[in-house]
């Protein structure tokens, strides 16, 4: 088994999750998270996956593995040799694989193989791998945090666009008005994204949202569904998927998909209505983990 594998990254905005992955069978072995070193840059980071590789490894009783998995956020080079922006992990911003692959070689004091792929793919892939849409050969995947990902499974392969940026969906404009961490204006990010939420809110994502499903009046949490709505309804019309799944700490919402459904039938095509399949992540926390032990 010990072939087999992987020490697993997914790097967020808030919190880093390391795990241990069988990528033969797609089983997390185990994991554990943590909050994202300041600034999110390359050396702290690369302590803390050799410092609970370490544990991680240590309670299963294996060796640490030489072949590294990461979930990155942002876009990434079509080479997947750069990470070209991070807009909420500004730390990892123009970094070069090289770099990070070289802070892990020393810390872990030997040669390390590693791999990285957006985090939204990553979820994608391990959603499509073993979780609910396991089998479909056409998806779209949202990731719904701090940012919105999106990753794209077509004909049983992920599109990676001739830049490798494809799947940006995060960055479709869905209204006027609304400055992006990316830069840009009216992006479905910088209104359904859980960082604007809470900065429009003055709150937690999850005290705003109980608040709304309470009855009370909350323009930033209808601004979220509003914007979500636009956004898949986009995407349903543009590549006619098998499914859309929602993932991601927002997806947990209790009740989202009793507020999101209507609200997005309303942006459809009259044949698209009714027909369509939204579902919610089987795996959470653990798809990207398993998509990122998936590559390569």
């Amino acid at each position: 088994m010990e072939c087999s594998l992987r020490i697993a990254v997914d790097v967020g905005g808030h919190t880093v999750t390391v795990g241990l992955v069988d990528a033969g069978s797609f089983q997390v072995l185990g994991h554990v998270s943590h909050p994202t070193p300041e600034g999110g840059s390359v050396a702290p980071l690369a302590r803390l996956i050799r410092r609970e590789a370490s544990r991680l490894c240590g309670d299963a009783g294996v060796s640490i593995p030489d072949q590294v998995r990461m979930a990155v956020p942002g876009m990434l080079s079509r080479e997947r040799d750069r990470i070209l922006k991070a807009p909420n992990v500004p730390g990892l911003d123009g970094v070069w694989l090289r770099q990070v692959r070289s802070a892990l070689e020393g810390e872990m004091g030997g040669p390390v193989r590693v791999l990285w792929e957006n985090d939204a793919n990553c979820y994608a892939l391990g959603e499509w791998a073993r979780g609910v849409a396991r089998g479909m050969g056409d998806l779209v995947l949202f990731t719904l945090g701090t940012g919105i990902g999106c990753g794209i499974i077509l004909g049983g392969r992920l599109l990676i666009g001739s830049r490798g940026m494809a799947g940006e969906a995060g960055h479709l404009v869905v209204r006027d008005g609304g400055r992006c961490g990316c830069g840009g204006v009216g992006h479905l990010e910088a209104h359904s994204g859980t960082g604007a939420v809470e900065a429009l809110g003055g709150g937690d994502f999850r005290s705003l949202w109980e608040e709304f499903r309470a009855g009370v009046s909350r323009t930033e949490v209808e601004s979220f569904l509003d914007g979500l709505a636009r956004g898949m309804a986009s995407v349903f019309h543009l590549l006619d998927p098998q499914a859309v799944v929602l993932g991601g700490g927002a997806s947990r919402a209790e009740g989202l998909l009793e507020e999101l459904l209507p609200r997005m039938g309303a942006y459809l095509a009259e044949p698209f209505r009714g027909s369509v399949r939204v579902l919610i992540s089987q795996l959470g926390d653990l798809a990207p983990l398993i998509g990122a032990a998936a590559l390569g």
